[in-house]
């Protein structure tokens, strides 16, 4: 059976009509079987899809998603080892979090136009959207680079992290800050344990808006893209608004002296806002893992195979083999060099020595033994839970 814990949601430019064209694009719900399932971040992204695909309507599940479920108190402890780390490297800083993806795509914009045109043939209004989008981005980019030089010069002896998001050039952003040094670009391991130790988050149409508010962090919300039929509507739900880099600078000041509260939500304002996310009324964890169970059960009682592990490891292995093989090759080659940097800025596969150091603070929290097996750096393998 495969479970899709859909990646994105919830956070869509434009309005509702913009969002579902943004779903479309992204999946078709009836490609999957009988026994499949899938989950969504909230009722809008589940309902959307059940109209696609009224025979699936009962496997199309809201559940929210964990990511967000981690930022509330009874899982921060979770992060504790490695806010306490950050604190110690970098002192007191503020965050500020980037999502021009398109804009500044770590591929360059031959990619980016590339990528459009030839998965846009059959959606043109995604193809214009995502052209639109690009130009936004490009606006926003410039905007943020403006913001993070005043911010600099106004706070000398306070350290700013620029975060880009995971498909963005950090070389751009290096580039552009060489001359601060108070600013520093940083992309290393997720991005909860940096949320937690910074004294202030600033974003702009960013999924952390949320993660911040869960999280009980300050938030200023830089609003450089004003037209609402581009922006992003729910991390604007969020924060201390801003429209210009001088009201960012001032709200800093204000927000890190204790003057102005920056623990600030608007939900009530948009009535859509809660069915976008399924997080803000319910943990996505204990609603997954009733899903689970139910799969498991049902497919316990039509077959008692087991699936082929030994199998699966030997693919694993003769992958990672061939990985390694590749490694010194794809040096010879700028492009496959540069194409591969990019993939694994998004996904650098996973770190033993880092999985098996949370899955140990994950049972030390919780009381319970996890029995698995780390096949490759692509592939974990859990085998089930001793009490």
């Amino acid at each position: 059976s495969v479970i899709l814990l859909e990646e994105e949601g919830a956070v869509f430019p434009g309005d509702e009509d913009s969002w579902r064209s943004y779903l479309d694009h992204r999946l078709d719900p009836s490609i999957f079987q009988e026994d499949d399932v899938v989950l969504t971040w909230g009722e809008f992204q589940a309902s959307h899809y059940r109209e696609r695909c009224p025979e699936m309507a009962e496997r199309i599940l809201s559940t929210g998603h964990p990511r967000f479920d981690i930022y509330k108190p009874h899982y921060r402890e979770f992060f504790d080892q490695q806010v306490a780390k950050l604190r110690e490297k970098h002192g007191r800083f503020i965050l500020i979090n980037t999502s021009s993806g398109l804009g500044n795509h770590s591929m360059g914009d031959d990619f980016v136009f590339k990528n459009i045109y030839e998965r846009g043939e059959e959606h043109p209004d995604w193809q214009m959207s995502q052209i639109q989008l690009w130009s936004d981005q490009k606006i926003q980019l410039a905007n943020f680079i403006r913001l993070i030089y005043r911010l600099a010069k106004a706070h000398p002896d306070l350290k700013i992290i620029s975060r880009p998001h995971p498909s963005e050039s950090r070389t751009f952003y290096k580039t552009a800050f060489q001359g601060l040094s108070n600013v520093e670009v940083c992309h290393e391991g997720p991005v909860a344990p940096w949320i937690f130790a910074s004294e202030l988050v600033i974003q702009e149409a960013c999924t952390t808006a949320i993660e911040t508010y869960l999280a009980d962090k300050p938030l200023i919300t830089y609003n450089s893209v004003t037209d609402p039929k581009k922006a992003q509507r729910l991390p604007k739900l969020f924060g201390v608004l801003s429209d210009t880099p001088e009201e960012v600078v001032q709200f800093t000041e204000e927000i890190l002296s204790g003057k102005r509260n920056g623990l600030v939500q608007r939900l009530d304002e948009d009535p859509n806002a809660k069915s976008m996310l399924r997080n803000f009324e319910a943990d996505s964890l204990e609603l997954i893992l009733e899903t689970l169970d139910q799969v498991e059960e049902a497919k316990r009682r039509r077959s008692t195979r087991a699936p082929a592990l030994l199998q699966t490891q030997v693919i694993e292995r003769a992958e990672t083999i061939q990985a390694r093989i590749k490694k010194p090759l794809r040096r010879l080659s700028p492009s496959k060099q540069h194409a591969y940097e990019s993939l694994k800025g998004q996904f650098a596969g996973f770190d033993e020595d880092e999985i098996t150091r949370k899955l140990d603070t994950i049972q030390s929290m919780t009381g319970q033994k996890v029995d698995y097996t780390i096949m490759s750096p692509w592939l974990i393998v859990f085998d089930g839970v001793r009490t």
